[in-house]
């Protein structure tokens, strides 16, 4: 598109890479993080909207949080309703990733708890990891952790590695980005997840073992195929295209 064009002549004051080829989401992360200055390093999704002020308190926090190494704020969409499943939360286990891709967290955060947060944030949380659309990450500890697999669940790969060291991750109720959920696949070819694994998966295999892993994959793939179904028969009767969005990326 006219990004390249928008943004040099309209933000000179920005430093901008054009890449020759698209080296995915991970690699592109740690390139910018090499190039970045500051005292925090925000990583942040193109499907997003930004109010002003967002970063100014979210490093506010993270000053006044020594020991915080990655901060999230809430996520809202195009209307500014929080939505359950867009978020981050717990450490995936074959329970919590039934729970959350079959929508049974959604029901009962308690009874079914899931791997995304189904409850509305407020104040500030600490999770076990955060949806990477917009991540606040002190500037040592980005330096330290490369982004790696990239794949569903890459955000958590990255959070969890970073925690697994002893910094608190968390998300904050008091700053707020809109985040349109998956737009930037709106006109991806469909093969673009093709050959990537599931960093839910690779983490279980590396704690739990082979056989406890299928054990997860199966609850993910059961509940992608039972939701993708649903949307695609109410796309059918609907003709709506938001539901045919929504079969695409699940």
């Amino acid at each position: 598109d006219d990004t390249t064009r928008i943004v040099t002549t309209g933000f000179p004051q920005v430093v901008f890479v054009a890449n020759a080829v698209n080296r995915g989401l991970t690699q592109a992360n740690n390139q910018g993080r090499d190039i970045a200055r500051g005292r925090f390093i925000v990583f942040l999704n193109p499907d997003t909207i930004v109010p002003d002020g967002t970063f100014r308190r979210m490093a506010e926090i993270m000053d006044h949080e020594p020991a915080l190494g990655v901060l999230a704020p809430r996520l809202v969409d195009e209307r500014g309703r929080f939505t359950p499943g867009i978020m981050g939360h717990r450490a995936p286990t074959a329970w919590t990733l039934t729970n959350g891709f079959l929508l049974l967290s959604r029901l009962s955060h308690d009874l079914f708890p899931g791997i995304h947060r189904t409850a509305d944030v407020h104040g500030l949380e600490d999770c076990d990891w955060a949806c990477g659309a917009c991540l606040m990450v002190r500037r040592e500890v980005a330096e330290a952790f490369n982004w790696r697999q990239f794949g569903s669940g890459d955000d958590f790969d990255y959070c969890i590695q970073i925690r697994e060291k002893g910094w608190r991750i968390a998300a904050t109720g008091d700053a707020q980005v809109v985040h349109l959920i998956g737009r930037s696949f709106t006109l991806a070819k469909p093969r673009t997840w093709a050959g990537t694994a599931s960093n839910f998966a690779l983490y279980l295999r590396e704690r739990h073992g082979p056989l406890y892993t299928l054990l997860g994959i199966a609850g993910m793939r059961l509940g992608l195929r039972l939701r993708g179904s649903v949307h695609y028969l109410l796309y059918l009767a609907t003709r709506d295209p938001e539901r045919l969005h929504k079969v695409n990326k699940l």
